[in-house]
Protein backbone atom coordinates (compact mmCIF):
# COMPACT_ATOMS: atom_id res chain seq x y z
CA UNK A 1 0.00 0.00 0.00
CA UNK A 2 2.78 2.43 0.90
CA UNK A 3 4.54 1.78 -2.38
CA UNK A 4 1.32 2.40 -4.32
CA UNK A 5 0.77 5.69 -2.48
CA UNK A 6 4.32 6.83 -3.17
CA UNK A 7 4.03 5.96 -6.85
CA UNK A 8 0.70 7.77 -6.99
CA UNK A 9 2.25 10.87 -5.43
CA UNK A 10 4.87 10.74 -8.20
CA UNK A 11 2.04 10.48 -10.78
CA UNK A 12 3.16 7.01 -11.84
CA UNK A 13 -0.44 5.86 -11.81
CA UNK A 14 -0.12 2.65 -13.82
CA UNK A 15 2.75 1.44 -11.67
CA UNK A 16 0.82 2.40 -8.57
CA UNK A 17 -2.18 0.39 -9.72
CA UNK A 18 -0.01 -2.65 -10.45
CA UNK A 19 1.41 -2.45 -6.94
CA UNK A 20 -2.05 -2.02 -5.49
CA UNK A 21 -3.38 -5.11 -7.30
CA UNK A 22 -0.88 -7.20 -5.37
CA UNK A 23 -1.94 -5.61 -2.08
CA UNK A 24 -5.61 -6.28 -2.83
CA UNK A 25 -4.88 -9.95 -3.48
CA UNK A 26 -3.74 -10.14 0.15
CA UNK A 27 -6.18 -7.69 1.73
CA UNK A 28 -9.34 -7.52 -0.34
CA UNK A 29 -11.32 -6.56 2.76
CA UNK A 30 -9.38 -3.32 3.23
CA UNK A 31 -11.62 -0.46 2.09
CA UNK A 32 -8.68 1.99 2.10
CA UNK A 33 -7.05 -0.01 -0.69
CA UNK A 34 -10.22 0.10 -2.81
CA UNK A 35 -10.48 3.84 -2.18
CA UNK A 36 -6.88 4.38 -3.25
CA UNK A 37 -7.47 2.31 -6.38
CA UNK A 38 -10.50 4.45 -7.22
CA UNK A 39 -8.53 7.66 -6.76
CA UNK A 40 -5.76 6.42 -9.06
CA UNK A 41 -8.31 5.38 -11.66
CA UNK A 42 -9.91 8.81 -11.43
CA UNK A 43 -6.55 10.38 -12.21
CA UNK A 44 -6.36 8.19 -15.32
CA UNK A 45 -9.96 9.12 -16.21
CA UNK A 46 -11.04 5.47 -16.03
CA UNK A 47 -14.33 6.47 -14.48
CA UNK A 48 -16.29 3.24 -14.86
CA UNK A 49 -13.50 1.25 -13.20
CA UNK A 50 -13.19 3.89 -10.49
CA UNK A 51 -16.91 3.56 -9.78
CA UNK A 52 -16.57 -0.22 -9.40
CA UNK A 53 -13.70 0.26 -6.92
CA UNK A 54 -15.71 2.79 -4.91
CA UNK A 55 -18.66 0.42 -4.74
CA UNK A 56 -16.29 -2.23 -3.33
CA UNK A 57 -15.03 0.25 -0.74
CA UNK A 58 -18.58 1.26 0.21
CA UNK A 59 -19.57 -2.37 0.69
CA UNK A 60 -16.93 -2.45 3.41
CA UNK A 61 -17.36 1.08 4.79
CA UNK A 62 -20.73 2.59 3.87
CA UNK A 63 -20.56 5.31 6.54
CA UNK A 64 -17.47 7.05 5.14
CA UNK A 65 -18.66 10.38 3.73
CA UNK A 66 -15.40 10.90 1.80
CA UNK A 67 -16.07 7.72 -0.16
CA UNK A 68 -19.45 9.14 -1.10
CA UNK A 69 -17.72 12.39 -2.13
CA UNK A 70 -15.48 10.46 -4.52
CA UNK A 71 -18.46 8.55 -5.82
CA UNK A 72 -20.26 11.86 -6.47
CA UNK A 73 -17.33 13.10 -8.54
CA UNK A 74 -17.11 9.82 -10.46
CA UNK A 75 -20.83 9.76 -11.26
CA UNK A 76 -20.59 13.39 -12.37
CA UNK A 77 -17.74 12.48 -14.73
CA UNK A 78 -19.92 9.70 -16.16
CA UNK A 79 -22.78 12.21 -16.54
CA UNK A 80 -25.02 10.20 -14.23
CA UNK A 81 -26.30 13.38 -12.65
CA UNK A 82 -29.31 11.97 -10.77
CA UNK A 83 -27.14 9.31 -9.18
CA UNK A 84 -24.48 11.89 -8.39
CA UNK A 85 -27.09 13.98 -6.55
CA UNK A 86 -28.14 10.90 -4.56
CA UNK A 87 -24.49 10.23 -3.70
CA UNK A 88 -23.90 13.81 -2.51
CA UNK A 89 -27.02 13.62 -0.35
CA UNK A 90 -25.80 10.37 1.23
CA UNK A 91 -22.52 12.05 2.06
CA UNK A 92 -24.39 14.92 3.70
CA UNK A 93 -26.62 12.49 5.61
CA UNK A 94 -23.49 10.97 7.15
CA UNK A 95 -21.84 14.35 7.72
CA UNK A 96 -24.30 17.29 7.60
CA UNK A 97 -21.36 19.71 7.77
CA UNK A 98 -19.71 18.29 4.64
CA UNK A 99 -19.11 21.54 2.76
CA UNK A 100 -17.71 19.81 -0.32
CA UNK A 101 -20.89 17.79 -0.79
CA UNK A 102 -23.10 20.86 -0.33
CA UNK A 103 -21.07 22.65 -3.00
CA UNK A 104 -21.34 19.64 -5.33
CA UNK A 105 -25.11 19.62 -4.89
CA UNK A 106 -25.27 23.22 -6.08
CA UNK A 107 -23.32 22.38 -9.24
CA UNK A 108 -25.26 19.22 -9.93
CA UNK A 109 -28.60 20.97 -9.65
CA UNK A 110 -27.48 23.61 -12.16
CA UNK A 111 -26.12 20.95 -14.52
CA UNK A 112 -29.41 19.10 -14.44
CA UNK A 113 -31.80 22.03 -14.79
CA UNK A 114 -29.88 25.02 -16.13
CA UNK A 115 -29.03 25.94 -19.71
CA UNK A 116 -25.40 26.15 -18.56
CA UNK A 117 -23.10 23.18 -18.05
CA UNK A 118 -20.99 24.09 -15.02
CA UNK A 119 -17.78 22.15 -14.49
CA UNK A 120 -17.59 20.56 -11.05
CA UNK A 121 -15.25 22.42 -8.68
CA UNK A 122 -14.43 25.17 -11.16
CA UNK A 123 -15.82 28.62 -10.22
CA UNK A 124 -19.13 29.36 -11.89
CA UNK A 125 -18.82 32.00 -14.58
CA UNK A 126 -21.71 34.19 -15.72
CA UNK A 127 -21.72 33.82 -19.50
CA UNK A 128 -22.58 36.27 -22.24
CA UNK A 129 -25.15 34.21 -24.08
CA UNK A 130 -27.31 33.62 -21.03
CA UNK A 131 -27.06 37.28 -20.05
CA UNK A 132 -28.37 38.54 -23.38
CA UNK A 133 -30.08 35.71 -25.23
CA UNK A 134 -31.71 33.83 -22.39
CA UNK A 135 -32.94 36.86 -20.54
CA UNK A 136 -34.17 36.37 -16.98
CA UNK A 137 -37.66 37.45 -18.03
CA UNK A 138 -37.86 34.41 -20.30
CA UNK A 139 -36.78 31.98 -17.58
CA UNK A 140 -39.53 29.76 -16.30
CA UNK A 141 -40.67 29.91 -12.72
CA UNK A 142 -39.33 26.39 -12.31
CA UNK A 143 -35.83 27.43 -13.35
CA UNK A 144 -35.86 30.27 -10.81
CA UNK A 145 -36.65 27.70 -8.14
CA UNK A 146 -33.54 25.76 -9.10
CA UNK A 147 -31.41 28.88 -8.75
CA UNK A 148 -32.92 29.43 -5.31
CA UNK A 149 -32.19 25.84 -4.32
CA UNK A 150 -28.62 25.91 -5.62
CA UNK A 151 -28.04 29.11 -3.64
CA UNK A 152 -29.16 27.33 -0.47
CA UNK A 153 -26.59 24.61 -1.15
CA UNK A 154 -23.78 27.08 -1.80
CA UNK A 155 -24.75 28.98 1.35
CA UNK A 156 -24.45 25.75 3.34
CA UNK A 157 -21.01 25.12 1.82
CA UNK A 158 -19.87 28.58 2.92
CA UNK A 159 -21.26 28.16 6.43
CA UNK A 160 -19.62 24.78 7.00
CA UNK A 161 -16.50 25.38 4.92
CA UNK A 162 -15.00 28.45 6.58
CA UNK A 163 -11.76 26.59 7.27
CA UNK A 164 -11.72 24.57 4.04
CA UNK A 165 -9.07 25.14 1.39
CA UNK A 166 -11.96 25.57 -1.08
CA UNK A 167 -13.82 28.15 1.00
CA UNK A 168 -13.40 30.98 -1.51
CA UNK A 169 -14.65 28.68 -4.28
CA UNK A 170 -17.85 28.14 -2.31
CA UNK A 171 -18.10 31.88 -1.72
CA UNK A 172 -17.56 32.74 -5.38
CA UNK A 173 -20.26 30.31 -6.45
CA UNK A 174 -22.88 32.17 -4.43
CA UNK A 175 -22.68 35.11 -6.84
CA UNK A 176 -23.87 32.98 -9.78
CA UNK A 177 -27.43 32.11 -8.66
CA UNK A 178 -27.70 35.53 -6.99
CA UNK A 179 -27.10 37.15 -10.37
CA UNK A 180 -29.78 35.13 -12.14
CA UNK A 181 -32.17 35.81 -9.27
CA UNK A 182 -31.68 39.57 -9.91
CA UNK A 183 -29.98 40.02 -6.54
CA UNK A 184 -27.21 42.07 -8.09
CA UNK A 185 -26.00 44.02 -5.08
CA UNK A 186 -25.48 40.83 -3.08
CA UNK A 187 -23.70 39.18 -6.00
CA UNK A 188 -21.48 42.23 -6.41
CA UNK A 189 -20.51 42.25 -2.73
CA UNK A 190 -19.43 38.61 -2.99
CA UNK A 191 -17.30 39.28 -6.09
CA UNK A 192 -15.55 42.15 -4.34
CA UNK A 193 -14.83 39.95 -1.34
CA UNK A 194 -13.41 37.19 -3.55
CA UNK A 195 -11.20 39.67 -5.40
CA UNK A 196 -9.79 40.86 -2.07
CA UNK A 197 -9.02 37.21 -1.29
CA UNK A 198 -7.19 36.94 -4.64
CA UNK A 199 -9.25 34.02 -5.93
CA UNK A 200 -9.56 33.02 -9.63
CA UNK A 201 -9.44 36.63 -10.64
CA UNK A 202 -10.29 36.15 -14.30
CA UNK A 203 -13.66 34.56 -13.57
CA UNK A 204 -14.49 36.76 -10.59
CA UNK A 205 -13.46 39.99 -12.36
CA UNK A 206 -15.61 38.89 -15.30
CA UNK A 207 -18.60 38.13 -13.10
CA UNK A 208 -18.21 41.48 -11.40
CA UNK A 209 -18.16 43.17 -14.80
CA UNK A 210 -21.42 41.53 -15.88
CA UNK A 211 -23.09 42.51 -12.62
CA UNK A 212 -21.92 46.13 -12.94
CA UNK A 213 -23.11 46.18 -16.56
CA UNK A 214 -26.52 44.98 -15.41
CA UNK A 215 -26.56 47.74 -12.77
CA UNK A 216 -25.77 50.37 -15.43
CA UNK A 217 -22.38 51.17 -13.90
CA UNK A 218 -20.61 51.04 -17.23
CA UNK A 219 -17.34 52.77 -16.36
CA UNK A 220 -16.77 50.39 -13.46
CA UNK A 221 -17.79 47.43 -15.62
CA UNK A 222 -15.20 48.38 -18.25
CA UNK A 223 -12.48 48.55 -15.60
CA UNK A 224 -13.49 45.14 -14.28
CA UNK A 225 -13.54 43.55 -17.75
CA UNK A 226 -10.13 45.03 -18.55
CA UNK A 227 -8.72 43.27 -15.50
CA UNK A 228 -9.80 40.01 -17.13
CA UNK A 229 -8.00 40.90 -20.35
CA UNK A 230 -4.79 41.55 -18.44
CA UNK A 231 -4.90 37.86 -17.53
CA UNK A 232 -6.18 36.55 -20.88
CA UNK A 233 -6.48 38.78 -23.93
CA UNK A 234 -8.36 36.15 -25.94
CA UNK A 235 -11.78 36.26 -24.24
CA UNK A 236 -14.08 37.32 -27.08
CA UNK A 237 -17.06 37.72 -24.74
CA UNK A 238 -15.12 40.12 -22.55
CA UNK A 239 -14.10 42.30 -25.52
CA UNK A 240 -17.71 42.16 -26.64
CA UNK A 241 -19.01 43.17 -23.23
CA UNK A 242 -16.63 46.14 -23.09
CA UNK A 243 -17.97 47.18 -26.49
CA UNK A 244 -21.51 46.98 -25.07
CA UNK A 245 -20.51 49.29 -22.23
CA UNK A 246 -19.00 51.84 -24.59
CA UNK A 247 -22.05 51.69 -26.84
CA UNK A 248 -24.36 52.27 -23.88
CA UNK A 249 -22.25 55.33 -23.05
CA UNK A 250 -22.59 56.42 -26.70
CA UNK A 251 -18.82 56.22 -27.23
CA UNK A 252 -18.91 55.06 -30.85
CA UNK A 253 -15.17 55.08 -31.48
CA UNK A 254 -14.28 52.81 -28.56
CA UNK A 255 -17.36 50.62 -29.03
CA UNK A 256 -16.50 49.87 -32.65
CA UNK A 257 -12.80 49.39 -31.87
CA UNK A 258 -13.49 46.90 -29.07
CA UNK A 259 -16.24 45.11 -30.99
CA UNK A 260 -13.83 44.67 -33.88
CA UNK A 261 -11.40 42.98 -31.46
CA UNK A 262 -14.16 40.63 -30.31
CA UNK A 263 -15.10 39.73 -33.90
CA UNK A 264 -11.45 39.04 -34.75
CA UNK A 265 -11.43 36.40 -32.00
CA UNK A 266 -14.92 35.04 -32.67
CA UNK A 267 -16.78 36.01 -35.85
CA UNK A 268 -20.12 35.11 -34.23
CA UNK A 269 -19.88 38.34 -32.25
CA UNK A 270 -20.90 40.24 -35.38
CA UNK A 271 -24.22 38.39 -35.60
CA UNK A 272 -24.81 38.94 -31.89
CA UNK A 273 -24.22 42.66 -32.25
CA UNK A 274 -26.73 42.91 -35.08
CA UNK A 275 -29.49 41.80 -32.68
CA UNK A 276 -28.18 43.17 -29.40
CA UNK A 277 -30.15 46.15 -28.04
CA UNK A 278 -27.04 47.32 -26.19
CA UNK A 279 -25.85 48.74 -29.52
CA UNK A 280 -29.07 50.58 -30.35
CA UNK A 281 -27.59 54.00 -29.48
CA UNK A 282 -24.87 53.63 -32.12
CA UNK A 283 -26.65 51.36 -34.60
CA UNK A 284 -27.20 54.11 -37.17
CA UNK A 285 -23.63 55.34 -37.03
CA UNK A 286 -21.79 54.61 -40.29
CA UNK A 287 -18.77 53.19 -38.43
CA UNK A 288 -20.92 50.60 -36.69
CA UNK A 289 -22.82 49.78 -39.89
CA UNK A 290 -19.57 49.35 -41.78
CA UNK A 291 -18.29 46.89 -39.17
CA UNK A 292 -21.51 44.90 -39.41
CA UNK A 293 -20.91 44.48 -43.14
CA UNK A 294 -17.16 43.86 -43.06
CA UNK A 295 -15.96 40.32 -43.63
CA UNK A 296 -13.63 38.85 -41.00
CA UNK A 297 -10.64 38.71 -43.32
CA UNK A 298 -10.88 42.48 -43.87
CA UNK A 299 -10.91 43.37 -40.18
CA UNK A 300 -7.16 43.85 -39.92
CA UNK A 301 -7.16 46.09 -42.98
CA UNK A 302 -9.49 48.70 -41.48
Amino acid sequence: ELQARLLGDLEHYQDALASLDKALELKSDNYNLWELQARLLLELEHYQDALASLDKALELKSDDYNLWNYKTITLYKLKFYDKAIESAKKSIYINPENSNAWNSLGYLLLIKYSNDEPQLNIPLAINYEQVYFHDKQENSFEESKYYEESLIYFDKAVIFGVNDENFVLYLANQSYPLYYLDRYQEALAICKKCIKLNFKKDIVWGNQGFILLKLGRYTEAIKSFKQVLKLNIHYANIHYSIACCYALRNNVKEAVKTLKEAIAINSKCRERAKLDSNFDKIRKDRRFQKLMQTELYNLNQE
